[in-house]
């Protein structure tokens, strides 16, 4: 009977070495993280819905940052390519005034000069960030390059003054015209907060793109005219529409710029909000430190005295065993 009841007593003594232990690890765990524990276990059911919903929101606002990062480069190129064809229009204005009079030579060097400013505006229109053609629109378009080849429109247009057209109508030098797409007029726009949604986009069917085009085209159509008054004429019809395009492009750039600071700034805004939710849950999860390192103490001793009292069982089974 003196054996069967040392052996209940050590299997006992056992059972606490092992959760003394286990314990023992939580702590040092705790020290070395600071945190009660990794998982939710040892938190009140009220610490642990704030953690949830801290958590939540530090996801949902995690998010917004990585949309915004999505839409940045596509802001930056909006900006570049917007002073470009702004570039494009000056050079063709300043073209213009020094062109007054027609000349074979003249209008020879005109036309070289605007298959520069064709190609120039084509390949400003047709720029693509990642998969898609940030000119292009939304929805269907986003894959499908918008401006075909403006050196191929026909001169003099066939089109009408005012030479522009509304949505859903295709300009004519979309890749897609004739025709209409509510897509091509469609504005990208992007979630960067909490019932924030911003529009940032610039497609190739705006109004200025349409005057800029329409401009160079008329210079082109000048260089076909046999007659100065003709010439002249196309020449002042076309130095219009291009101030129009210049002051009409300022105005999507002042919005690109806009765009990029709010952009700049929300992403600030985010993740100062990540840092103090995270600290909110970080003080909910504290371990603190001095009562971690009493606690550890305490079973450290508690384990050695537990540690000799099995052994001192162990010595007495087996003697009265023998």
């Amino acid at each position: 009977m003196s054996v069967i009841s040392n052996l209940g007593i050590q299997l006992q003594s056992l059972m606490l070495l092992r959760s003394n232990k286990q314990d023992l690890a939580n702590l040092n765990e705790q020290l070395a993280t600071g945190k009660r524990s990794q998982d939710l276990t040892d938190y009140t059911a009220t610490e642990v819905k704030n953690i949830i919903n801290l958590r939540g929101v530090v996801i949902k606002s995690t998010s917004y940052i990585s949309a915004i990062n999505a839409v940045q480069p596509r802001v930056k190129v909006y900006d570049s390519s917007l002073t470009g064809l702004e570039d494009v229009a000056a050079q063709a204005q300043r073209l213009i005034a020094d062109s007054s009079t027609m000349t074979t030579g003249q209008q020879q060097y005109i036309a070289n000069k605007l298959n520069e400013y064709f190609d120039s505006t084509g390949f400003y229109l047709n720029q693509k960030v990642g998969d898609r053609y940030i000119f292009a629109g939304d929805g269907s378009r986003l894959g499908t390059r918008p401006v075909g080849n403006l050196s191929a429109l026909p001169t003099p247009p066939v089109e009408t003054s005012p030479y522009t057209v509304a949505s859903p109508v295709l300009p004519s030098y979309d890749v897609a015209a004739p025709g209409n797409s509510a897509d091509a007029w469609t504005k990208a726009h992007t979630h960067i907060d909490e019932g924030y949604d911003l529009t940032y986009g610039i497609t190739s069917s705006q109004t200025p793109f349409q005057q800029l085009i329409m401009g160079l085209r008329l210079m082109k159509t000048a260089t076909q005219d046999a007659t100065q008054a003709a010439y002249t004429g196309h020449m002042q019809e076309a130095y219009s529409l291009l101030s129009n395009a210049v002051e009409g492009m300022r105005d999507m750039h002042a919005t690109i710029a806009s765009a990029d600071s709010t952009l700049t700034e929300r992403s600030k805004s985010l993740k100062s909000q990540i840092d103090a939710l995270t600290n909110q849950a970080d003080d909910i999860q504290r371990a603190d430190p001095a009562e971690v390192a009493t606690r550890i103490t305490f079973y450290q001793t508690q384990l050695s005295a537990s540690y000799s009292a099995t052994s001192s069982l162990a010595q007495m089974s087996l003697l009265n065993y023998l």
